[in-house]
């Protein structure tokens, strides 16, 4: 049980301070301007089940160590990716198609397996821990009765 708590607590710890991922198949200029790195920084209870259902919907998960498998789906893996990568529900509606698009076509596919896999070792771990925080502080602050001003005396 230990062994566990530690590891959910190295995971939340990797995502508070982010994960970088440098590519480095990038063109001169991205590198000479230091643009050659995609970090995916703490994730939000949005973000974790918007690619969830992309993952779980493919089975990316279940297949996780099947390379030929993983190159056949790696249009989902790339939103998946930008997905992680936005993190904001306007971005992610607005721009993850276009930076998915983009990330297929300017990094390596072995570069997104290894992006992916981690993510989803990382999604494991933490396993949905910031949504069942948010949700347990909202169902203590509903289940908490608002007593506004209370007048002392008669």
């Amino acid at each position: 049980m230990d062994e566990k708590i530690t590891k959910m607590r190295a995971a939340s710890m990797l995502l508070e301070r982010g994960v970088r991922f440098k590519i480095t198949d990038a063109p001169f200029l991205l590198r000479a301007l230091r643009l050659n790195r995609i970090t995916i920084k703490g994730l939000k209870a949005g973000t974790i089940a918007a690619y969830s259902l992309i993952i779980y919907h493919r089975q990316l998960d279940l297949h996780i160590a099947e390379k030929e498998y993983l190159y056949r789906h790696i249009k989902d893996i790339a939103k998946v990716i930008a997905i992680a990568t936005l993190n904001s529900r306007y971005r992610i509606k607005f721009l993850s198609g276009a930076f998915a698009h983009l990330l297929l076509w300017r990094v390596s596919y072995p570069t997104l397996i290894e992006m992916f896999v981690t993510l989803a070792s990382l999604d494991s771990a933490v396993d949905f821990s910031s949504i069942t925080i948010w949700m347990n502080q909202q169902t203590m602050m509903l289940m908490n009765p608002k007593t506004g001003h209370l007048r002392e005396g008669s």
